[in-house]
């Protein structure tokens, strides 16, 4: 099966490669759908920003903040919406954050597949 040290350690350097590149591909996907219905993944977060009520319980809650009664009601509501649309964007930014660092990992992994698996071809072809 193996003929020397070279092919079985080219396979096992293969073999991790493989396991990184599978594991970053399903991080991936984790990122992309929180990119892609950041809405539904972040439902529980999200429902403290449907009403003035949950918005001011949470922002207490969280935030430690205590001005927000001060607020006519139409400012309090436009400073809801504008939280979350900021938490949105904080979500799907951070997401876009992590594919790239993903990326990166899923190419290192491939490069290194790919050198292993060749010295692998030509020892083996050799043998």
């Amino acid at each position: 099966m193996f003929k020397n040290l070279l092919q079985l350690y080219s396979l096992l350097v293969c073999l991790i490669a493989s396991v990184v590149m599978m594991v970053t591909v399903g991080a991936a996907f984790n990122e992309a759908t929180t990119i892609l219905l950041v809405e539904y993944k972040n439902k529980v977060i999200l429902n403290n920003y449907s009403t003035n009520e949950k918005y001011i319980s949470y922002d207490n809650r969280y935030n430690g903040k205590k001005d927000l009664d001060k607020f006519t009601s139409e400012e309090l509501v436009a400073k809801r919406v504008a939280a979350r649309s900021d938490y949105i964007q904080d979500k799907k930014d951070g997401s876009v954050s992590s594919l790239i660092n993903i990326f990166t990992w899923f190419l290192t992994a491939l490069l290194f597949f790919a050198i292993h698996w060749r010295i692998y071809k030509k020892d083996a072809a050799k043998s």
